[in-house]
């Protein structure tokens, strides 16, 4: 069965003219310590479309990125979550992201002998549904916003949620278990993209909304309260306390990607 998937992959990109960048560099972070945060710079679409980097990423998130499924649409050995990686790659001018990601497969069947199926499974999810009919969504208004006077990251607000400052570009941040999102000029559907990350499982908006909307939303993802503190709301009862929209559990059917070989240390340069 692994040789088959192995053959069948390998004769898919091998139809695709077996793309390939013009130069690529992958190599375990050897650093001692805790690993720094995974980056991803450049390639397709970007403002550096030619050059794309990947640093500290793990095998897993590399095979995510390849075949454009989120880490839980993929079947795959613990294993690939533990090992980094820092991966530069010299694109083709004009290279498409359907191009790119077949470059990335190829890259990763040639270094990790990498060898995959897709097959459908029943998997958790959740429908995304107005609740009594109504929301609490703020329609987005286009505005002039002036950046911070100082720039920069978030910041633990009195009530020990993050807080964004303006020109930080970050829409996302968890600090000590305490999370908040602040997305701006956004569709339902692509919020439910979102919250499909934060639940590990796939989100169908069913809410029939069809605006863009500027969404605050702040939840706290521990599960056990320090002594004397309570827990604030978990992201399910965030979302209909704070925005009028209810999480409906169920289970759908999902195409998963399924790992069925991949070699722990990759091949040399």
């Amino acid at each position: 069965m692994r040789a088959l998937c192995f053959v069948l992959l390998c004769g898919a990109l091998a139809a695709a003219q077996k793309l390939e960048f013009e130069a690529a560099s992958l190599k375990p972070v050897t650093q001692t310590g805790r690993p720094g945060p995974p980056r991803m710079k450049g390639g397709p679409g970007t403002d550096d479309p030619t050059t794309w980097s990947y640093q500290s990423a793990t095998l897993a998130s590399l095979i995510g990125e390849a075949f454009s499924k989120k880490f839980f649409e993929v079947v795959a050995p613990d294993w690939t979550q533990w090992g980094r990686f820092d991966v530069i790659a010299k694109v083709p001018p004009g290279t498409t992201p359907e191009q790119f990601r077949s470059m990335l497969q190829n890259l990763l069947v040639e270094r990790f002998q990498l060898a995959v199926h897709l097959e459908k499974k029943q998997a958790t999810g959740y429908a995304l549904k107005l609740a009594a009919n109504r929301t609490k969504l703020r329609e987005s208004v286009p505005v002039l916003r002036q950046p911070d006077p100082v720039p920069g990251g978030p910041v633990v607000g009195p009530d020990g949620y993050p807080v964004f400052r303006k020109g930080s570009g970050i829409s996302m941040a968890i600090m000590d278990g305490r999370a908040r999102y602040a997305l701006r000029n956004e569709t339902v559907s692509a919020f439910a993209e979102k919250l499909g990350g934060q639940l590990r499982g796939i989100v169908t908006d069913e809410t029939g909304l069809a605006g863009k909307y500027d969404i605050d939303l702040y939840w706290d993802a521990r599960t056990v309260s320090p002594p004397g503190e309570e827990l604030g709301p978990d992201l399910i009862h965030a979302v209909k306390e704070q925005l009028g929209l209810t999480l409906e559990a169920r289970k759908v059917s999902a195409e998963m990607l399924v790992i069925d070989h991949a070699e722990r240390v990759p091949a040399a340069n």
